[in-house]
């Protein structure tokens, strides 16, 4: 029975360490989505830039 206890115990954490991942995981995604518009935007203003001295 100490063992069934202890594996369960086990299992527990493990899923709360895979929670965690999965947090850590979803902000740096979200960050990453962020710092994809803003060099979306970076590169809109680059090209406006850019078609001022167009031939």
């Amino acid at each position: 029975m100490l063992e069934q206890g202890s594996a369960s115990t086990s299992t527990a954490q493990q899923m709360e360490v895979m929670a965690q991942m999965s947090d850590a995981n979803n902000a740096a995604a979200l960050r990453a989505n962020d710092a994809a518009q803003r060099l979306d935007r970076l590169a809109a203003q680059m090209q406006q830039v850019v078609a001022v001295y167009s031939l």
